[in-house]
């Protein structure tokens, strides 16, 4: 059975606990030592003003690409606190929750169905229809975290508006390419009636 790597690393002055951020940039490192706790303190540390988050070991990880869109989007940061003691992620773990699974080789944030109790694996889920899932075997698994909380950054413009504005262009260069190849009609037929009024 594995053991947790659940530790307190980085106090700020009132003895608070400080959640440790993980973003894209440091995830290959995050990957090869993230049970070296000297390593883990390097990593940008905050608080947030929120009671929700008083205590407990808590991280944070950035968002990278597109799968679990309309969810998350690239660049969200998604706070987390650990699922521990592996021994019980098979119970823990909930179907259809969202949660951040380190493995040996990659970090990934979606949605799980948990099957590890009858075949040992989490399948994986992306929000994102375009994107197949995929299956994690438990002996590849080092860290479960829940996800708790996002920050986003904010958009002046909702998304229904970009598609909008995205339709739009499409209608206009739909319109712009008839009129052009209506132009390349006209140009043939006035050049055939010169043609014509030349022989004259």
């Amino acid at each position: 059975n594995k053991e947790s790597h659940s530790v307190k690393l980085t106090i700020d002055q009132n003895e608070k606990e400080r959640i440790i951020h993980v973003p894209v940039k440091a995830k290959a490192g995050y990957l090869e030592q993230f049970d070296d706790k000297n390593k883990l303190k390097e990593l940008v540390s905050y608080n947030l003003p929120i009671d929700y988050f008083a205590g407990g070991n808590l991280r944070s990880f950035e968002v990278d690409g597109y799968s679990m869109e309309p969810t998350f989007q690239s660049g969200d940061i998604v706070i987390c606190s650990p699922v521990e003691d592996s021994i019980y992620w098979s119970h823990n773990i909930k179907t259809g929750y969202v949660y951040v699974i380190v493995t040996k080789e990659n970090i990934f944030i979606k949605r799980i169905i948990n099957k590890l109790k009858d075949e040992k694996i989490l399948e994986l889920i992306s929000d994102n229809d375009e994107y197949p899932a995929t299956d994690i075997n438990l002996e590849d698994i080092k860290e479960v975290w829940i996800v708790k909380m996002k920050i986003s950054p904010f958009a002046h413009y909702t998304q229904n508006l970009g598609k909008e504005l995205m339709d739009k262009y499409s209608k206009l260069h739909e319109t712009i390419l008839q009129q052009s190849k209506t132009i390349e009609r006209l140009n043939g037929t006035i050049e055939k009636l010169l043609q014509k009024q030349r022989k004259i």
